[in-house]
């Protein structure tokens, strides 16, 4: 016995189109002619269609342990943490596969971030007094000396300077090295 074709839910979802004999035997006639440019099973031979159509096809799962994932409904990225052949379960929520799609390296980096902050208990990127930073550029370590109304905050670097940048510049041009409430110096 032969064994079944291994199809992404893309192409399964093509070859679900084909159900009578008719229809079967109209999709092999044609594969070879490959007279659909948008057909995502192009590629194929005429006789690994057959055999998808006439032995049946599995489908593999789109999403592995541990990839980023974005639910329809929801706009918040989660990882996954078991698939299952039709389902993916995440760290709150479970659902079939097509409900959900890959998160953008961007949707990923600020849940990363958001989540990074919340373990300190601050929402991202809420600073405080005496947090340390450090400049990714040049590798200068800097303390927070104040805040104003979350736009813009002061730093002081380790010959005393002080510095004022808006938020974005921070956001875009440091990394937190510590939070106060973990300094021991303070």
């Amino acid at each position: 016995m032969t064994e079944k074709v291994k199809v992404t839910q893309k192409q399964s979802d093509w070859l679900d189109k084909y159900k009578s004999d008719k229809e079967i035997d109209y999709a092999i006639d044609i594969q070879p002619h490959k007279k659909r440019p948008d057909s995502p099973i192009i590629d194929w031979s005429a006789s690994k269609v057959a055999r998808a159509l006439y032995d049946g096809y599995k489908v593999e799962p789109r999403f592995e342990v541990g990839d980023w994932v974005v639910h329809d409904s929801y706009s918040k990225p989660e990882k996954v943490v078991r698939v299952y052949p039709d389902v993916v379960e995440t760290e709150t929520l479970n659902d079939r596969q097509k409900r959900f799609r890959h998160a953008t390296e961007s949707e990923i980096t600020e849940e990363k971030e958001r989540r990074f902050f919340a373990e300190h208990g601050r929402r991202p990127w809420e600073l405080k007094e005496f947090d340390e930073l450090r400049n990714k550029t040049n590798d200068h370590r800097y303390t927070v000396t104040e805040e104003f109304d979350q736009l813009e905050v002061t730093l002081e670097d380790t010959y005393l300077d002080r510095t004022t940048l808006f938020k974005s510049k921070i956001k875009s041009d440091f990394y937190v090295v510590c939070f106060v409430e973990s300094r021991l110096d303070v």
